[in-house]
């Protein structure tokens, strides 16, 4: 996928009348995207856009009707805009898309405020989407996959497949929290609030041809992710809850003092309601994926903690050795990992890696008992 940055030019923009802008941004996408040969998969009252690039295939944009929200770079909007930021258009481009060929309606009339109005209005439904797309299906009725007699595919795929550990593994099925679904055999991850109560689910399929299928259970409040809460001060935030028990795994010391969380993505809210709820935790270590969306969001994150009156001294980053912990599990045991991911801000992750007084970075091959 390629992220262009291409802008809206302004003499572009002036063929066109807000009434065509418009009529291109109520472009129902989820259907323009199947005309397109697209890969979609529907998921409640919404739909998954699958794709590949360089680094794999991806399944982190949602899509609803005219709407759409990539929960992995924290971004959104109308068609228009995806048009120009999935397929790297510009804006004459994706307007004739959208409009089957429509010419630009008053000539080179000039209007000022089309530019202004789809800025604003772009702006504005990023903020609605991460409320209504991230979690699509709060107002449906939660009910958990039911739980099949035996864990025996789910035991065969986190041990066999993802090398976890099976005391690990085990302690997060006797919380309840995990477990394998009787119908398909997936795997569900529970999320769940302070007092235990399931909040949320995700479904993993354990089938190795399917293994990018992944699925929110309806009904799910996704301001809830899979956790343990521990009494110390500590929390450890990732991506996934597979790179979660990876990391415990890889770290392999006394863990359940301190507490987990993964946020099924990188949206924050998970992390600022389990803080909310979390009164004991004090220091914070952000163990997002190593590759561009994982580096920004740890940036962004980082500035959203300080701003709701977090010690910033407090806040450290841990990075794996490669793309995410899951991988450096799978190197660890000789099977060949995906690297990480090269950035422009590379070399601020190679400053903090060689360590400073602040915020020390932990190595799994480097830690102590003396770093626990």
């Amino acid at each position: 996928m390629l992220w262009t940055g291409q802008k809206t030019g302004r003499k572009h923009m002036a063929l066109y009348t807000q009434e065509q802008i418009d009529k291109a941004n109520q472009t129902n996408l989820e259907e323009f995207l199947q005309q397109k040969g697209e890969h979609l998969r529907k998921t409640g009252s919404e739909s998954v856009l699958i794709y590949k690039d360089s680094t794999g295939e991806h399944d982190s944009i949602s899509v609803r009707r005219n709407r759409w929200y990539d929960h992995k770079n924290m971004r959104g909007g109308y068609p228009l805009k995806f048009m120009q930021e999935f397929y790297g258009m510009n804006f004459r481009t994706a307007m004739k898309e959208l409009l089957n060929g429509e010419e630009p309606g008053l000539g080179r009339k000039r209007n000022k405020e089309n530019e202004k109005n789809v800025r604003q209005t772009e702006k504005a439904v990023v903020q609605e989407n991460q409320e209504r797309i991230t979690c699509p299906s709060e107002k449906s009725e939660f009910i958990l996959p039911e739980k099949d007699n035996n864990m025996k595919r789910l035991f065969a795929y986190l041990l066999q497949t993802r090398f976890l550990s099976k005391d690990v593994v085990k302690s997060f099925v006797e919380q309840k929290i995990l477990y394998q679904e009787k119908e398909h055999g997936n795997v569900v991850f529970v999320g769940t609030e302070k007092d235990g109560v399931p909040k949320s689910a995700c479904k993993k399929s354990t089938a190795e041809q399917t293994k990018s299928f992944r699925m929110t259970v309806a009904g799910s409040d996704c301001r809830y992710g899979f956790c343990w809460r521990g009494e110390s001060s500590k929390l450890y935030v990732f991506e996934a809850a597979i790179d979660l028990m990876s990391f415990i795994t890889l770290k392999n010391y006394d863990w359940k003092t301190d507490s987990f969380l993964a946020l099924d993505g990188l949206s924050p809210k998970p992390l600022l309601q389990f803080l909310e709820e979390q009164k004991n935790i004090h220091e914070i270590f952000l163990c997002l994926d190593y590759d561009a969306a994982g580096i920004e969001a740890c940036d962004k994150l980082n500035d959203i903690l300080i701003e709701k009156g977090h010690d910033g001294e407090k806040i450290k980053r841990e990075y794996p050795l490669y793309k995410d912990w899951n991988e450096q599990l799978k190197s660890e045991h000789g099977v060949e990992a995906i690297l990480p991911q090269s950035h422009p801000k590379k070399a601020a992750y190679m400053a903090a890696l060689h360590q400073t007084p602040k915020q020390p970075m932990y190595c799994p091959k480097r830690w102590g008992i003396g770093q626990l």
